[in-house]
């Protein structure tokens, strides 16, 4: 994937005079660019590539629209900062009295609540 990256999908990208940078990890691709335009020409060219000359099979459902704030590998990127993403599972009363509970009562693990 690093070798469709760096030697296929950026040159193409700059080729075309788009500023846009593309960074992968996993199976996972973050086009990052200054304005949602330049993003999905950016997204054209690099499905184009991905399918074309890797064979990979785009999921067409999957990728989420160029925006403001993006998350990426427990980041949420925004403009020119970043910061962890928020939980969304918020540590309650409720949630440490039923741990406390389970704890001294010798009870096992009840999964996910």
């Amino acid at each position: 994937m690093t070798t469709i990256m760096d030697g296929d999908t950026n040159p193409a990208l700059a080729r075309v005079g788009l500023k846009a940078s593309v960074i992968h990890v996993q199976d996972d691709i973050l086009i990052a660019s200054c304005d949602i335009d330049a993003s999905n020409r950016a997204f054209i060219i690099v499905t184009d590539i991905l399918q074309r000359r890797a064979g990979f099979i785009v999921n067409c459902v999957k990728p989420q629209p160029p925006g403001k704030v993006a998350d990426s590998c427990g980041l949420q990127l925004c403009a020119k900062i970043y910061r962890p993403t928020p939980s969304r599972r918020e540590f309650t009363g409720a949630t440490y009295t039923l741990a406390l509970n389970d704890s001294i009562n010798c009870n096992p693990n009840r999964g996910k609540r």
